[in-house]
């Protein structure tokens, strides 16, 4: 993929984790604990994730037909910061009970 097209595809991804975030209300929530909640949608035939949590959101990899997370996919929040790996063991933590919980989808990590 050319550089110039990397950046139209980063660009529309930017886009759509803003215009999810704007409408959380189409997600799944679930409380973590000290007041903190995230909201969860599966996308694109179970193989994207929105995920949103304290006013941030990225989107992940996943494979519904194959119960699949992909922890490497964890890689931005929509700000442009990086993810951390601490905050990517939440986050997955979060997902694979939110899935659990709202889609009776139970996600193993893979990569």
């Amino acid at each position: 993929m050319t550089q110039k097209a990397k950046n139209l595809w980063d660009q529309l991804e930017r886009e759509q984790l803003l215009d999810l975030k704007k409408n959380l209300d189409k997600a799944h929530s679930l409380g973590l604990g000290d007041g903190v909640t995230c909201h969860v949608r599966i996308l694109n035939r179970g193989e994207q994730l929105f995920f949103c949590m304290a006013g941030r959101a990225c989107m992940a990899q996943i494979s519904t037909t194959h119960g699949l997370l992909y922890r490497s996919s964890l890689k931005v929040w929509d700000d442009g910061s990086p993810i951390f790996e601490v905050e990517k063991t939440v986050i997955c933590q979060a997902i694979v009970a939110s899935c659990r919980r709202h889609y009776q989808l139970d996600l193993n990590l893979a990569g």
